[in-house]
Formats: C-alpha cells, structure tokens, sequence
C-alpha cells in the first residue's frame, strides 16, 4: 500500500470515528433531555395530586405564615379561620395585572388568597386609615396610599356597618397585606376551603 493511499484510508477511519463519536454525544444529550422531561413531567404531576388529591397549598405572601397549608372542603367557615380565596374577578385582575398574584386554581385562571377571616355576615364593622374593628375588637391594619412600587391603592371606608359578606386580614403582616381594607368584603362563593397551616 502506497504512502498516499494509506493516508486516504486513515482519513477515512478518522472522519468515520469523528461521526461515530459525534452520534454518541447526540445520543447522551438526548437521553439526557428525556430523563430531564421525565423529571419535569412527574414533578407536575405530583404537584397536581398534591393540590388536587392531597388538598395541599404552598403560601409563598408573608401576610400569612408561609409555607404549606392544607385544604378542608368541610371546614366552618367562621371567624378566625384561615381560608383559602378566590377574589371576584374584578379585584383579581388588578392583582394580577399588579404581580400581587400569580396565575393559579381560582376559575379566572389567577392563584387563590390565604387570610384569616375577622368579620362574619351580620358583624358590625368599621374600617379607616388605622385599622378594621369588629364588634368593636379592633385590628392594626394600617392603610396606604400607594403599594411598594408607588401605584395608587384605594382604600375602602366603612363607619359600622353590618356587613353581608366575609372580612379579610393578613394576620401574619397585617402593614403590607393586601386585603379587606382595599377591597372590602368577599361573598361566601369566593371562599374555596377552610385551611390548616402544616408548617
């Protein structure tokens, strides 16, 4: 075998090796990129039995104590429980629009509220630049003007009056929480469950 042809031949071998060892590396992505998948898919699905199956919430706003919640359909419904909220769909487009709330479970396809309730149907509330009293239990909630990137809030007013629906309160920060004081009282259809904080 001539020098010239040898050389044909190992240049052959090495741009065949070359191709061999770039398919492998395809092939190594590849599997990678499906285990990766894999993972992904299954976290979201253990997610969804968690939430759907299992009743368990994540609360990531410090107006309620952080961390997982877990759901009861059965709950009472009374004051001083914590619940689960889906703000009418007016109050939660602003939400949304404001980055108060993320997409979520709620039918308008934005996340739930956790606050503890403070005023029941039939309580006689008061709400001012203070505070929320009920039946005369007062509760520090100071109100702003504007929320923390400078945009207007608008604050409700109540001189006591009975109420007819659901009083909220951020228990865990009740300065920065967005709650009742903005947007006064929630109907019972938008309180999804009664929830127990797991820690």
């Amino acid at each position: 075998m001539t020098p010239q042809t040898r050389e044909k031949w190992l240049a052959k071998a090495n741009n065949l090796a070359y191709r061999l060892s770039q398919k492998r590396k395809q092939s190594k992505a590849r599997i990678i990129f499906i285990w990766i998948f894999i993972v992904f898919a299954f976290l979201c699905f253990s997610g969804y039995v968690l939430i759907k199956i299992g009743g368990w919430r994540y609360n990531t706003s410090d107006s309620m104590k952080t961390g997982f919640y877990r759901a009861h359909k059965n709950m009472p419904i009374k004051s001083g429980a914590t619940v689960e909220v889906c703000l009418p769909n007016k109050v939660a487009k602003i939400a949304y629009l404001r980055g108060y709330l993320q997409t979520g479970s709620c039918p308008d396809g934005i996340e739930p509220l956790v606050k503890k309730i403070i005023g029941i149907p039939g309580d006689i509330v008061s709400v001012d630049s203070q505070g929320m009293s009920v039946n005369g239990l007062f509760y520090a909630a100071p109100q702003h003007k504007t929320d923390s990137k400078g945009r207007a809030l608008t604050p409700i007013h109540l001189n006591n009056k009975r109420i007819e629906g659901y009083l909220l309160y951020g228990a865990n920060n009740p300065d920065k929480s967005w709650d009742s004081r903005y947007y006064g009282v929630v109907p019972r259809s938008s309180i999804q469950s009664g929830l127990s904080y797991e820690g």
